[in-house]
């Protein structure tokens, strides 16, 4: 026809092996070609021809056209796949892991032949799953109002598929993120059925193109294509003419750092590979002279111009705490990057965080948290940090009945229950040693409060409670009374001192403030069997003259 296909193997030297000129009557432009796993290849590009030559099947206007050769270099088979439109064009085909294809390019055809998906705007992405004999599995349309050429599309790690390219679209349709220029890089991540999982729109005030985006071994992106556009919206770095534009990404699509390679003309990047010392080869085009990055003259109007870049050293930011991180709700977490660049910009959820611009960054919200950081020659983004807010536990105090010690000669505070709670208990803002369930017998006048700790280690204070007496009550020091030994086993002894030989009322109460025994006496030494008594904490309390007296003793 009036263009073919032509195909040629060539050995190890770059002899020709075998050549095949493949087409029908019109035009067919091969643009990918890639060798599958069975030793053939599988070609893509557009034709315009109907059955005719080597063309099976009839053509719409301009469609895609994959061809499957075997390893001689002989058709196996093919498929003519468009719609309606003139300008269905294929840039990119891959064997995939299922042995499958997926092919890449764009289309302005609306629902009609092969196509199930509308156009969004003038020209969309179109990739297309085929399986391992050349079937259609699924397709997706993906664009804005105005023109979205995909020139690059790659299967990731994940089964998914990366898809690179260039879009002069805003927001609209599929498209999520301003136009930073005329035309910018638009980066599409799809899961393994071809839905969306995430974009970004990278590009400066003027032309940037992309044509080639790879994996790299860290699980991020190497985009590469050539820019127009000085320093604005992403591009950090000033051009010199048309130049070589080279963007790393992360695994979500942040930017980690980017390269403007070039010289005072037009320096077009096509490709970009990453190479097995974790370096990266570039290959375009050159018609700049020897200035700014080129080493070398011209040899013609346009050169090939390779450039090989050494394994990133990059400006590695890293967030102190790395990883997983928790704070106590009405609390925060202090994070600190890396040190040492001249821009910060922190990053909740993956949006940008108002005003956090220094190199660290106080949260008080949970959420993923990263910090990009622009050395001025390099830009990386860390890697997230998840913070996690945790609940604190209730505390306050229930009294166990009347807050005058004098009703009953103390009061019982218990403090609310929960699953794996500790306790501390205070008075007067003192420790009391030793009380650290969730009851507690108060047998002195003072300001009570618990602080509960739950299992997260989240703390939590009570408000105070007062115990007060209504009447006149010794405080909580032994005089008066004398206790031994204590602790007792099996009697106890009580000698009263100092005091009148008159009728007194003696009890004994346990920890919950109940009276386990009680009597009258007049003598100032008494002998109590406290066989019967659980091991424990007790208190005996003398009431003379309308004075109360405490004191504690153990029993074992």
């Amino acid at each position: 026809g009036i263009d073919d296909y032509w195909v040629v193997k060539l050995n190890s030297a770059g002899d020709i092996e075998w050549q095949n000129t493949i087409g029908g009557s019109s035009h067919e432009v091969l643009y990918s070609v890639e060798q599958t796993s069975d030793g053939g290849y599988i070609l893509g590009g557009n034709s315009n021809s109907p059955i005719s030559g080597d063309k099976t099947e009839p053509n719409e206007e301009g469609d895609y056209w994959v061809v499957k050769l075997d390893e001689s270099g002989t058709i196996e088979w093919q498929n003519t796949i468009g719609g309606n439109a003139d300008d269905d064009h294929v840039y990119s085909v891959q064997q995939t892991a299922d042995e499958g294809y997926i092919i890449g390019g764009w289309s302005n055809s609306d629902v009609s032949g092969d196509k199930t998906a509308g156009n969004h705007g003038s020209y969309d992405y179109w990739v297309i799953k085929l399986d391992a004999g050349g079937a259609i599995e699924w397709q997706n349309s993906i664009g804005g109002s105005s023109d979205d050429h995909l020139y690059s599309v790659k299967q990731t790690a994940d089964g998914g598929y990366i898809l690179g390219g260039e879009s002069t679209s805003g927001i609209s349709g599929n498209k999520t993120e301003v136009s930073m220029g005329f035309s910018d890089y638009w980066v599409v991540k799809l899961d393994a059925g071809g839905a969306i999982e995430w974009q970004n729109t990278i590009g400066g005030s003027g032309n940037d193109y992309l044509y080639s985006v790879q994996q790299t071994s860290d699980g991020g992106y190497i985009l590469g294509g050539h820019s127009g556009s000085g320093i604005s919206g992403d591009k950090s770095e000033d051009k010199l003419g048309f130049d070589y534009w080279v963007v790393k990404l992360n695994g979500s699509g942040v930017i980690q750092w980017q390269n403007t390679i070039g010289g005072v003309s037009t320096d077009n990047l096509y490709d970009v590979q990453q190479t097995t010392d974790g370096g990266y080869i570039l290959g375009g085009s050159s018609k700049s002279g020897m200035f700014g990055d080129k080493t070398e003259p011209g040899l013609g109007d346009y050169d090939y111009w390779i450039v090989k870049l050494e394994p990133e050293a990059g400006c590695p930011v890293i967030i102190t705490p790395l990883s997983e991180t928790t704070f106590c709700e009405g609390a925060s977490v202090f994070l600190q990057a890396t040190t040492g660049g001249s821009t910060y910009q922190w990053y909740k959820n993956g949006n940008p965080i108002s005003g956090a611009t220094a190199s660290s960054y106080t949260a008080n919200k949970s959420g993923n948290y990263t910090v990009s950081m622009n050395t001025g020659s390099c830009l990386d983004t860390s890697d997230i940090t998840i913070v996690t807010r945790l609940q604190r536990p209730h505390a306050h105090i229930d009294p166990g009945g009347s807050l005058d010690i004098c009703v009953t000669g103390s009061v019982l505070l218990e403090a609310n229950t929960g699953t794996g709670y500790g306790y501390t208990w205070y008075k007067n803002n003192v420790n009391i040693p030793g009380a650290t369930t969730s009851v507690y017998t108060a047998t002195t006048v003072g300001n009570y409060k618990v602080k509960v700790i739950n299992s997260l280690g989240c703390k939590k204070t009570s408000a105070v409670v007062t115990v007060s007496s209504t009447c006149r009550i010794a405080a909580d020091v032994p005089e008066g009374i004398n206790l031994y030994p204590n602790p007792a086993s099996s009697e106890l002894i009580i000698e009263i001192i100092n005091c009148n030989t008159g009728e007194k009322q003696l009890e004994i109460i346990d920890a919950l403030g109940r009276t386990v025994q009680s009597f009258i006496t007049t003598e100032n030494r008494l002998i109590i069997d406290v066989n019967i008594l659980p091991v424990g904490v007790y208190f005996v309390k003398m009431k003379s003259d309308g004075v109360i007296k405490l004191t504690k003793f153990m029993k074992e």
